[in-house]
C-alpha cells in the first residue's frame, strides 16, 4: 500500500512539474444595466435607482497548464451605488418606497470561477478551445430611505460551457473571441461574450499582455415576484505570467 501511494505521489508530482503554473491580473471598467423584481414592482437600475456610473476593479487569476489542458481560478467583486430622488413609488421585498423620497441604493456581486479549458492543436493559424466553468455568484441588493431600509442577499452556483477561437496573426500576436453560457429553460439563461487581442512579450519568457471587451448577461425568472435581467459590460486590460 505504501509503495502504491508513493508511486501515485511520484506520478502526480512528475505530471505537475511537466506543466506551467501562472498568474494574471486584469484591470476592468464595467457598467451594470438592467432591471429586477423582488417581491414587488419591476425596478430599473438607471431610471429608479440612479445606478449608471462605470466601476473599476482589479481581477486576479491563477492557472495551471499542461499539454492541451488548463485549469484556472478567478475572482471579481463589484459594488454599484446610486443616490437621488425617486420619480415614482416602487415596491421591494414587500416594502413601499414612496415617490419624491431620497433613496440610496447598492447592488454588489462577488463572482468566483473555477474553469477548465482544452486547447486543440492549431489548424494553420486557428486555435479552438472548449471548456467547462463553475461559477459561484453572490448578489446583494439594498435600498434605503429615511423610512425604509431593506436588503436581499442570494448565493448560487452556475455551471457553463465555453467555446473559443483564436487567430494567430504572427508568432507573438493573437486575436480571438469566446462565448460562455448555459440555458435554464423556462427559468432564463446566462451568456457571456468576450473578444480580445493578446501579445507575447518576447523579452520576458512567459509574459503576455492583453486587452478586450466582455459582456455578461443574466436573465432569471422564478415567478412574477422574482426575476431579473442584468448585464455587466466593459473593457479590460491586463497581463499573464507563467513559469
Amino acid at each position: 500500500m505504501k509503495k502504491l501511494s508513493l508511486a501515485l505521489l511520484t506520478c502526480l508530482c512528475s505530471s505537475l512539474s511537466a506543466g506551467e503554473f501562472g498568474f494574471g491580473v486584469d484591470g476592468t471598467a464595467t457598467k451594470l444595466k438592467g432591471d429586477f423584481t423582488y417581491r414587488g414592482s419591476k425596478i430599473d437600475l438607471k431610471d429608479d435607482l440612479m445606478i449608471s456610473k462605470w466601476k473599476t476593479q482589479v481581477v486576479p487569476k491563477i492557472f495551471y497548464k499542461t499539454g492541451s489542458h488548463e485549469v484556472f481560478v478567478s475572482y471579481e467583486a463589484l459594488k454599484f451605488k446610486g443616490e437621488g430622488v425617486l420619480s415614482r413609488s416602487i415596491e421591494f421585498n414587500n416594502k413601499i418606497y414612496t415617490a419624491s423620497d431620497n433613496i440610496k441604493s447598492e447592488l454588489s456581486t462577488k463572482w468566483g470561477i473555477l474553469g477548465y479549458r482544452y486547447h486543440l492543436k492549431s489548424y494553420e493559424k486557428l486555435q479552438f478551445d472548449f471548456g467547462l466553468d463553475i461559477h459561484v455568484i453572490n448578489f446583494k441588493s439594498k435600498l434605503e430611505t429615511s423610512m425604509v431600509d431593506e436588503a436581499h442577499d442570494i448565493t448560487a452556483g452556475l455551471p457553463t460551457l465555453n467555446f473559443g477561437i483564436m487567430y494567430n496573426i504572427d508568432e507573438s500576436v493573437q486575436m480571438g473571441a469566446s462565448i460562455n453560457g448555459m440555458p435554464f429553460g423556462k427559468y432564463g439563461h446566462f451568456v457571456e461574450y468576450d473578444a480580445k487581442a493578446k501579445m507575447d512579450i518576447k523579452a520576458i519568457s512567459g509574459l503576455s499582455t492583453h486587452l478586450g471587451f466582455k459582456s455578461k448577461n443574466i436573465s432569471l425568472h422564478k415567478d412574477e415576484d422574482e426575476e431579473a435581467k442584468l448585464s455587466w459590460n466593459g473593457m479590460y486590460a491586463g497581463f499573464e505570467y507563467s513559469f
